[in-house]
């Protein structure tokens, strides 16, 4: 009896013990974190708009809390909102315990180009002014929360870099030296390189069968009627300006592509009109298949003409975006340029590199049609906003025009074409 009473009061003891254990675990245990993110876009609940991280720490209780009883007050608490709807802006998670602080403020990605600052007001011009003294007459309860904000993401920085020095410490990268793989690197290149040019040539071949073939028919026909052939194949030549114009394809035209296969066709149909020549001649194999090579490299030329004229003329919308994208990046780092030399530009597009920008964007090829201005990174200077259409870059780097006034248009960049964009409503020089 005695032992089935102690049985059962241990059994009692173990249940109590676990419905003890059980609301402790289910609990949500404390989350101490800091996090720092940029964000391209506007903050939408449920949609990130591009956020990067920048930095921060999860489960520190030291950092998150040093941070909250620093800065929390500035904030009341609260969260702040500091930006316009679709913004850049930094953002900030902060949580210590049960007490969570949520803020996002535009004013760093904005005063990235030095002639703004933002205020309580919203943006304001800095340009012949000091930032410092602006702010300082500024509401100072905003001034204090832009201030904390910038501390909160010096810390954030700080504690990532030291996240990643720590974690390369250690789990350092293996040591891999470039000379073990450089063979059958080289070989696999190669043979790439080889595979490629042989479907490329096929791909060609198989292109060049219509301009191969009008070609070959006159040729042929020549041949049986006792005529001239290379008198008949230069005149199918002159007549087949593609593969002619395809050697700078600014020249290549729509008509062309047609044309070229049209014209030595219409040279057969003359050759079958005419009457039998008097060219009986005997060949050797080289005179017989010497001409046919030279057509089918002419054939072969005028596709690949016809190939990226059409290629190109399918991808000018993209490309003229593309173009007017690198136009802003260009400008952007200027704009740094000119705030880090208190007012100057540079003397050459070239000053930008690498400091403010690794290189210089390529201008993709514009199409109308026809090929108007090819691949280039060329930067002509000019004493104003006077576009030639040379294709390339245009900066005017004048301080000061002819008659010794200051310049309006110095420090401009543009791109170097006068031709109007697809919509039609301005010359792409004009942006």
């Amino acid at each position: 009896m005695r032992t089935r009473d102690l049985r059962a009061g241990t059994l009692a003891t173990a249940v109590a013990a676990l419905a003890l254990a059980l609301p402790a675990s289910a609990a949500p245990q404390p989350r101490h974190m800091i996090m720092c993110s940029e964000v391209n876009g506007p903050p939408v609940p449920g949609i990130t708009g591009g956020e990067v991280t920048l930095g921060g720490s999860f489960g520190d209780p030291g950092l998150a809390g040093r941070l909250w009883d620093s800065y929390a007050a500035d904030f009341d608490g609260k969260d702040w909102d500091n930006l316009t709807p679709g913004s850049h802006h930094e953002k900030v998670v902060l949580e210590s315990g049960d007490r969570k602080l949520v803020l996002r403020s535009r004013h760093r990605t904005v005063e990235r180009d030095p002639r703004n600052v933002v205020t309580s007001r919203g943006v304001e011009s800095a340009v012949g002014k000091d930032k410092a003294a602006i702010l300082a007459v500024d509401d100072p309860a905003y001034v204090r929360r832009r201030e904390a904000f910038d501390a909160i993401i010096a810390e954030c920085l700080a504690e990532g870099a030291r996240n990643q020095a720590k974690s390369r410490a250690e789990a350092p990268a293996p040591r891999v030296r470039a000379e073990d793989y450089r063979p059958a690197s080289e070989v696999k290149v190669a043979t790439q390189a080889v595979v490629f040019a042989v479907y490329f040539a096929g791909l060609l071949a198989l292109l060049s069968l219509p301009w191969y073939g009008s070609l070959a028919l006159t040729l042929s026909l020549a041949e049986k009627n006792a005529r001239s052939r290379l008198g008949w194949l230069a005149a199918a030549l002159v007549l087949s300006p593609l593969g002619w114009a395809s050697i700078d394809l600014r020249n290549v035209r729509f008509w062309m592509i047609p044309l070229s296969v049209l014209a030595p066709l219409l040279c057969a149909l003359l050759l079958k009109a005419l009457p039998r020549g008097e060219d009986e001649a005997p060949r050797t194999k080289a005179w017989t298949w010497g001409p046919r090579a030279v057509i089918l490299a002419y054939a072969m030329l005028s596709a690949q003409g016809a190939v990226q004229y059409t290629a190109y003329g399918m991808t000018a919308g993209s490309s003229e975006k593309a173009n007017l994208g690198n136009l802003g990046a260009v400008r952007s780092a200027l704009s740094i340029y000119y705030g880090d030399t208190e007012g100057a530009y540079p003397r050459d597009l070239t000053a930008l590199m690498p400091k403010y920008m690794t290189e210089l964007p390529e201008l993709k090829a514009l199409s109308r049609g026809n090929i108007i201005h090819l691949p280039s990174r060329k930067v002509k200077n000019f004493p104003g906003l006077q576009p030639d259409d040379a294709g390339g870059w245009g900066y005017v780097n004048e301080r000061l025009t002819p008659g010794g006034s200051p310049n309006p248009d110095y420090g401009n960049v543009f791109i170097n074409c006068t031709h109007e964009d697809l919509s039609q409503r301005k010359r792409i020089a004009d942006y």
